[in-house]
């Protein structure tokens, strides 16, 4: 069993007043015997083998219809599908940190 071979440490400060409050919190970037990608979103989701790319795509047509319509069908579905000229992202949120993981070693970058 591998164990976690880095601990991210994620800091929020708040001041008000001229005091300052800072709450950590620890997250395990899981192991891995190649090279990966993962994002922490701004709200402190870990998403897992995850590229920026893949985090910002966009739902197709037919994702969208059937996130917004389930279960339609036939001509509605064709008549539907024709007019949708935007669709959503499938994550949403927005990226606070990239963990790439190459040979070995880790670099962050901020979005």
């Amino acid at each position: 069993m591998k164990k976690n071979k880095w601990l991210l440490e994620i800091r929020d400060s708040y001041t008000v007043g001229g005091q300052t409050i800072t709450k950590t919190n620890g997250v395990a970037i899981p192991p891995t015997d190649g090279d990966r990608t993962d994002i922490i979103d701004e709200d402190g989701n870990y998403h897992y083998s995850m590229t920026k790319a893949e985090f910002m795509e966009k739902m197709t047509p037919e994702e969208y219809l059937e996130d917004c319509l389930p279960g339609l069908e036939g001509k509605e579905k064709e008549q539907a599908l024709k007019n949708i000229e935007w669709t959503p992202r499938k994550v949403n949120g927005n990226i606070a940190v990239i963990i790439e993981i190459k040979q070995g070693g880790i670099n962050l970058k901020h979005k």
